[in-house]
């Protein structure tokens, strides 16, 4: 595979639904979709767009959907339910935190850490 083949990773799964159902109904947000990730691969910072753009799409199947970033990994994981898990990587791109978007009494998201990666090498 080569470095900027963007299409190789699975941005959704759908569950529950014929892949003729999902491009009739859906054909124009995926084609939003896709932009979002391709603008998200040249610019991390897009990753929002991207992520809003895959809350819109909320097909008749059960979705799970996955954003990423090329060499260090999987950026988050937003099951049928909802709950969005968050990676977090430290500034050599190893996995620090896992975290869990919740939402509070006031209906704000705010992130949760779940789980916390600590790497011991020697100095």
């Amino acid at each position: 595979m080569k470095k900027n083949d963007l299409s190789a990773f699975t941005l959704c799964t759908i569950l529950g639904v014929s892949a003729q159902e999902v491009v009739w109904q859906k054909d124009t947000q995926m084609a939003t979709i896709v932009t979002q990730s391709h603008e998200d691969a040249a610019d991390p910072t897009k990753e929002a767009e991207l992520l809003l753009a895959l809350d819109a799409f909320q097909p008749l199947g059960m979705t799970s959907k996955y954003t990423y970033d090329p060499l260090v990994g999987i950026t988050t994981i937003t099951p049928p339910s909802g709950i969005r898990e968050l990676y977090v990587y430290d500034s050599a791109n190893r996995l620090k935190q896992v975290q869990v978007r919740e939402r509070d009494n006031a209906g704000t998201y705010r992130y949760k850490v779940v789980k916390e990666f600590r790497y011991h090498y020697k100095q």
